[in-house]
């Protein structure tokens, strides 16, 4: 589904070749990263945010954003107990043990964007931005120890697992997978995931595009026990091949775009989910949506392989809930009285492919129906 063209195509010996390359590439840069601790200067132009401490007779600053610092260590972080709002996004770190003392933060960004925030009425910190670091797993991190913590963003790390992931307050979990980090010129930092580039006339063969970021192969991690109050999972753009492990109940929505599913398993689990994001996968059926999932209203699997009608009997479970489909860029949109076939499994539909059903689609639908 990329949108950059190569009219060179390279064999998969050279492109595993090239691969192997820019993964050493990417390793002799880590390794020549110079070490930069947190200090106070860099520490007291980004706090902000005075508020009441717990007892009410003091004050303290409970925002801290140190954002794109180039900073490998966060140690001093550790003494600010009173944090209740992080970002570290775009730093260099690896280690976020620091954060363990941090038993008020409600939100922290580890990425390399900036999520807008509008208001807070919670009493503690509740989100960690650490997008855009080198977190290579959540073993040894002290998570679980963030009591209050609602909102966790390491996007564009280096995690390939989820083993050790726990949150017992946690709410929305985002660790959208890779981003493009050059294309000529530096986009790091950016989360871009896609570009297009025009190359006409230029004589120009090959475009060469460094990915940096998560690379998630299975989400086994995923236990309820450790993430009971877990509502919103993105794992855009990683490399799972199945849904199989996402034991969340409580999940309403789950955004799983731009992997490489082949399956849809384990779905059934997920009693409460309202919205399931599937699109830019390698679906060729819709085996897997289960009749379990009784409140989903929202399904978009654009950008697929699947091109039967009879695929559609598995949305049938659902047919009561499901209020938006998306199907644009199957095979299956192509076929003769693709929407009417559409309709006549479910008939409460209310937008397909993003646009409204209209009254005379409905009637048409049910006539179909009685022949």
């Amino acid at each position: 589904m990329s949108e950059i063209e190569d009219d060179a195509s390279l064999s998969d010996g050279e492109e595993a070749a090239n691969n192997d390359v820019q993964e050493e590439n990417m390793s002799e840069k880590e390794d020549q990263i110079e070490p930069c601790p947190l200090t106070q200067e860099i520490m007291i132009p980004g706090l902000s945010l005075l508020c009441r401490t717990g007892n009410g007779l003091a004050h303290a600053f409970v925002k801290l954003e140190l954002k794109d610092r180039r900073l490998t260590d966060i140690a001093l972080v550790s003494s600010f107990v009173h944090l209740r709002f992080l970002d570290v996004s775009s730093n260099h770190l690896s280690d976020l043990s620091p954060l363990a003392t941090l038993t008020q933060l409600l939100w922290l960004k580890a990425r390399t964007q900036i999520t807008p925030y509008s208001s807070y009425s919670a009493p503690f910190f509740t989100r960690i931005l650490g997008d855009g670091n080198m977190v290579a797993g959540f073993r040894g991190q002290p998570l679980g120890q963030l009591t209050y913590l609602q909102w966790l963003s390491l996007a564009l790390n280096r995690l390939r697992d989820l083993e050790g992931l726990e949150g017992p307050a946690l709410e929305s979990l985002n660790l959208i997978g890779k981003g493009i980090q050059s294309v000529s010129v530096s986009l790091l930092g950016n989360g871009i995931q896609r570009v297009s580039v025009s190359l006409l006339g230029n004589g120009i063969q090959r475009v060469s595009v460094s990915l940096l970021g998560n690379g998630i192969q299975r989400v086994s991690g995923l236990q309820y026990h450790l993430l009971t109050n877990l509502v919103t999972l993105e794992l855009r753009g990683n490399k799972l091949e199945t849904t199989d492990g996402i034991y969340l109940p409580n999940l309403r929505r789950l955004y799983l775009a731009q992997n490489a599913i082949k399956r849809l398993e384990g779905l059934g689990k997920l009693e409460h989910l309202t919205t399931l994001h599937l699109r830019d996968n390698q679906l060729e059926t819709l085996d897997g949506i289960s009749p379990n999932m009784k409140t989903l209203q929202y399904l978009n699997i654009r950008g697929n392989l699947v091109s039967a009608q009879r695929a559609l009997r598995s949305l049938v479970g659902v047919s009561r809930t499901l209020r938006a489909l998306v199907l644009a860029e199957n095979p299956l949109v192509e076929t003769g009285d693709y929407r009417l076939c559409v309709l006549s499994r479910l008939p409460l539909l209310e937008r397909l492919d993003k646009e409204p059903i209209s009254p005379e689609e409905k009637s048409e639908a049910q006539e179909k129906l009685r022949v």
